[in-house]
């Protein structure tokens, strides 16, 4: 799998532990944020993961393109808001197993998106694998993306 991992200043610890750990398991990662704590603006960094994962997926989920994303702010909502603005890009905030897993499955999400004020490295760390590990299951779960992604028209 191809992630793209992309932070502000609050989620630079969480980034870089998230590559390293991904990277570790085989997967093909690139840290797109910052590697500082310095304050920087989080839309600039939704701005680069959010083109490159359109870009490379096709707008496509991470089952059928290979490709996905990781943002990281201090709430994880901004960074979220940000990257829903990109054509092709259904990010969303995971904060619970039951979600991580389910974005894959019925929404398709092509990014999932952290605080690093108020997650936990470890909690962080499993939603993603639960992310991986579960398959997008199509039918009637891909025509309502197909729908989601239509409203991008207007």
């Amino acid at each position: 799998m191809k992630i793209y991992i992309a932070n502000d200043h609050r989620g630079t610890k969480y980034a870089l532990e998230l590559a390293a750990l991904l990277a570790g398991q085989g997967h093909t990662v690139e840290h797109m944020g910052t590697a500082e704590e310095d304050s920087c603006d989080y839309p600039d960094m939704a701005q680069m993961l959010g083109e490159r994962v359109a870009l490379e997926s096709g707008g496509a989920g991470a089952d059928e393109s290979g490709v996905f994303g990781i943002g990281i702010c201090g709430s994880g909502v901004g960074i979220c808001m940000a990257l829903n603005k990109i054509k092709g890009i259904r990010a969303t905030p995971v904060f619970n197993d039951h979600i991580a897993e389910f974005v894959k499955r019925h929404n398709n999400a092509n990014v999932l998106c952290f605080s690093g004020d108020t997650q936990a490295l470890d909690d962080i760390k499993r939603y993603v694998q639960i992310f991986l590990n579960a398959r997008f299951e199509g039918g009637r779960h891909e025509r309502r993306v197909k729908k989601v992604m239509a409203l991008e028209r207007l």
